[in-house]
C-alpha cells in the first residue's frame, strides 16, 4: 500500500525499473540481429547463439526468458498505480514525468514481448501475490496490443523525460528513457498508419533539434 508521493520515492523505483530492463539489452540486440539478414555467428560462437541465428531457440536458452519481459512489466504497474501524479512541486506535477516514462516503458516492453513470442498477456494492475498471479490475463497479439498501446501512451506524448542527470563525462540519464513519440511512430507504423507515423517521428526530430 506504499503511495510513491516525493521524488526519492520515485527515483527508487525507476531505478527498480530501469534494474530489470538492464537484463533485455542484451538479447534485444542479439534476437533482433542474429535472426536478420546482415549478422552470422561466427565458428567460435556459443551453442545459445547459434540456436538463435538458425531459428531455432530451446527452452533452456539464456536468451530466452519470458519472466524477465513480465518483471519489467510488474514494476511499471507498480509505480504507475502508486505514484501520486497530482503532486505539485516548483510550479509543475513533478511526477507525471516519472509516470509517462514507466508508461513508455511498459509500452516498448509488450511490443517486445509480442514481437518475439507472438502474444503477450496484458494487465494493468502489478502483480503482488500469489492469487494475483493465479488470474486470467487476456491475451494479445502485436496487432491487438497496437492500438491499446497508442491509446495509453497519446495523452502523454509532450510530457517531459525527467530531468537529466550526469552519468559520467559522456553520459546523462537522459539517454535511458524511451521518447513517446518515438515509440507511437513504431506503434503507427505497424498498424499502417504511416502518415501519422512521419509526423510523430518528425516532432521528436524538430523538438531535439536531431540532424
Amino acid at each position: 500500500d506504499h503511495k510513491i508521493d516525493s521524488p526519492n520515492d520515485s527515483i527508487y523505483s525507476m531505478v527498480g525499473i530501469f534494474t530489470q530492463l538492464q537484463k533485455l539489452a542484451d538479447r534485444y540486440v542479439i534476437l533482433g540481429e542474429l535472426r536478420a539478414d546482415l549478422m552470422d555467428v561466427t565458428e567460435n560462437a556459443r551453442p545459445e547463439l547459434r540456436e538463435i541465428s538458425n531459428l531455432e531457440i530451446g527452452s533452456d536458452n539464456p536468451y530466452n526468458v519470458i519472466e524477465d519481459y513480465y518483471s519489467v512489466i510488474n514494476h511499471c504497474n507498480y509505480l504507475i498505480n502508486n505514484i501520486d501524479t497530482a503532486l505539485v512541486s516548483g510550479g509543475e506535477k513533478s511526477l507525471l514525468k516519472e509516470y509517462a516514462a514507466a508508461k513508455a516503458i511498459r509500452a516498448w516492453t509488450y511490443m517486445q514481448l509480442a514481437m518475439n513470442y507472438g502474444k503477450a498477456k496484458y494487465y494493468e494492475e502489478p502483480i503482488l501475490t500469489i492469487r494475483d498471479a493465479q488470474k486470467q490475463f487476456p491475451e494479445y497479439s502485436i496487432n491487438e496490443l497496437v492500438p491499446i498501446l497508442i491509446q495509453e501512451l497519446e495523452p502523454l506524448k509532450n510530457v517531459e523525460t525527467p530531468g537529466a542527470i550526469s552519468l559520467g563525462s559522456d553520459m546523462s540519464s537522459g539517454n535511458l528513457f524511451f521518447p513517446i513519440p518515438l515509440l507511437l511512430g513504431d506503434l503507427c507504423m505497424w498498424s499502417g498508419q504511416f502518415e501519422k507515423a512521419a509526423r510523430e517521428y518528425y516532432s521528436l526530430i524538430e523538438e531535439n533539434r536531431y540532424v
